[in-house]
């Protein structure tokens, strides 16, 4: 090479590195940024779906509460959007990498069918049926079921830290 060349080329490279690691600076920005909110609707979930057994246990053993069945209903609601919120919070642009590979986190949608299941499926919907004892085999579907949800949801959390 001449020396010309070589000065074109000492000319040419420190941008081609400038903008190279603006892209990799930018990258990993993007990726703690979304990973931060991953965890932090992962905390909601938690939060939510204890409160959810909380509420079912309370609802199968006392007498029928309307106001209590709705709001188990709406909570199933949120816990159900913020589930499917997850997988997209993980994606980004085509410009950054993902924070996580979406197809790497677990998918707790069948824990949260078997919850609604637990908590729906018995005595929910006719307000003459008599309060369920703590011991009852309904009881120990709801307690199991939320478990079964709340571990999920610690797999992912996992996940989102590796």
């Amino acid at each position: 090479m001449t020396p010309t060349a070589w000065d074109a080329l000492a000319k040419i490279i420190p941008p081609v590195l400038i903008v190279a690691g603006w892209y990799v600076v930018v990258s990993n920005q993007a990726r703690q940024s979304r990973r931060k909110v991953i965890r932090e609707e992962l905390e909601t979930l938690l939060t939510l779906v204890t409160e959810l057994g909380e509420m079912a246990i309370k609802f199968h053993t006392h007498s029928y509460d309307e106001d209590l069945r709705r709001n188990i209903l709406i909570r199933f609601a949120r816990i159900t959007r913020r589930a499917d919120l997850l997988p997209r919070i993980a994606r980004t642009s085509w410009i950054t990498w993902d924070a996580v590979a979406a197809k790497r986190l677990p998918d707790p949608i069948d824990r949260i069918i078997a919850l609604r299941q637990a908590v729906t499926l018995h005595h929910f919907d006719d307000p003459k049926q008599p309060a369920l004892g703590t011991d009852s085999r309904e009881m120990d579907l709801i307690v199991n079921a939320c478990h079964d949800l709340l571990m999920s949801l610690d797999e992912i959390l996992i996940t989102a830290l590796d």
